[in-house]
């Protein structure tokens, strides 16, 4: 006699195939093109963490769509080791003091004269950023400071505040200086334009900056061309490895230009994508030095990088050189310090990894971490070649997901059998 089957079974079987058509086999050295051993010291008691820093060129091979995510820290025991990749990139921090304007004038030379006090009799600050709502101008700035209005200092006298709107804005509106203390700010504005310029107020700012660490990547213009039509100069250039950049900062003679710049990368498809825009300028003269000829974007893995330089009716910008930069990787994991350790990597088809490690990294000062090198890069030769690289799991996933679904059915329609007999019989 049949007895009522228990529904548990039919899910729990499912379960058990969906795993089995998902599992990941274990790190498998095999599938791993190149290593290097991490030199940990014997001669001192090995940390809960240690840190690898990542220099561009030392790891070649690595992939480029998803940098280190084919990095695996393996034991001399085959044991895969928990990791993160920490960015040291830089921090910010601005802070607007409470200021307020007491005077502001114009001079039948179109000078403007603006006059403020800092409420807080301690406050440092080092940047001023000067309001107004009107576009296209050019202005030079002379910043004063003094603690009791009478014995006045200069700050700087060659700073620049400009706006040009055509089809994309170019604006810059901040002074920035050394730290200061003056409780009074005196602004001197002469600009070239038959109006005086609309001022509203000002802010004064503390700009707190940890630098991170900056390392560069070799690069070189391979490409340089003039577009009539567009007006635009053209400047291709080529990076060395999959190294994450960051910045891109050029050399050229050229003097009193500005110009928008776009980011163009190139994909691993060989497709041309705008990543971001910025501005540059260069301004020298005899009573003008401002200038900022770098332009920064979110962090991006090319080997191709494009700049488009918008000329208008302006001539063409020379660039002479370019220094591409990205920031320092540190690769931060457990140390078991009874095992050597290894950095596998290479290996073009696999996830990125992810482990319960951040928090424990979280309670430790990065700067604290013990620092380990790198040994020489070798081949690993075991390695058997992309085309084997992935589990059985993996090349046939959607085979396996198939019959999956035909067992499922399968099991539904015996399942439904068996409670159809079951009800005759009890008939």
């Amino acid at each position: 006699m049949f007895t009522r089957p228990n529904f548990i079974f039919l899910p729990v079987v499912a379960l058990c195939l969906i795993a089995v058509s998902s599992a990941h086999a274990d790190f498998d050295e095999r599938y791993w093109e190149r290593y290097s051993e991490i030199i940990i010291s014997a001669d001192e008691p090995p940390p809960l963490l240690g840190g690898v820093y990542f220099e561009p060129g030392i790891f070649s091979g690595m992939k480029t769509a998803a940098p280190f995510s084919d990095i695996r820290v393996i034991t001399e025991g085959k044991v895969e080791v928990p990791y993160q990749i920490i960015t040291r990139s830089p921090e910010t921090k601005t802070e607007e003091l409470n200021a307020r304007m007491l005077n502001l004038s114009y001079s039948k030379q179109k000078e403007i004269y603006l006059t403020g006090l800092i409420e807080s009799k301690s406050a440092i600050y080092n940047a001023v950023d000067i309001v107004s709502d009107e576009t296209n101008f050019y202005c030079q700035i002379q910043l004063y400071g003094s603690m009791d209005g009478k014995d006045i200092k200069l700050i700087r006298g060659d700073a620049v505040i400009f706006d040009y709107s055509r089809e994309e804005k170019l604006r810059h509106t901040r002074v920035t200086f050394g730290d200061s203390n003056f409780r009074n700010i005196g602004i001197k504005i002469m600009c070239d334009r038959e109006k005086p310029l609309r001022i509203s107020g000002l802010k004064v700012l503390y700009q707190r900056t940890n630098p991170g660490i900056e390392t560069t990547v070799h690069a070189w213009i391979s490409k340089k061309e003039e577009d009539v039509k567009t007006k635009e100069s053209i400047v291709v250039a080529n990076i060395s490895s999959a190294f994450p950049i960051t910045k891109i900062t050029m050399s050229t003679p050229d003097k009193n230009f500005q110009r928008r710049i776009e980011i163009w990368v190139k994909n691993d498809r060989g497709d041309w994508i705008k990543w971001a825009d910025d501005i540059i300028f260069n301004f020298d003269t005899g009573k003008v030095k401002e200038s900022k000829l770098h332009v920064s974007f979110p962090e991006v893995s090319s080997r191709e990088i494009k700049l488009m330089i918008r000329n208008y009716d302006s001539p063409p910008v020379n660039i002479a050189n370019l220094v591409v930069t990205g920031y320092k990787k540190m690769i931060v994991f457990k140390v078991d310090g009874r095992q050597k350790h290894y950095i596998f990597w290479g290996n073009q088809r696999t996830r990125i990894p992810q482990y319960d490690i951040s928090q424990l990294i979280a309670k430790h000062n990065v700067g604290d971490i013990r620092i380990f090198t790198a040994g020489i890069q070798k081949m690993n030769p075991k390695f058997v070649g992309y085309e084997k690289q992935l589990p059985l799991t993996e090349r046939y996933k959607y085979l396996l997901y198939g019959i999956v679904i035909v067992a499922m059915a399968l099991l539904i329609v015996l399942q439904y059998k068996v409670i159809k007999g079951t009800d005759k019989d009890k008939s």
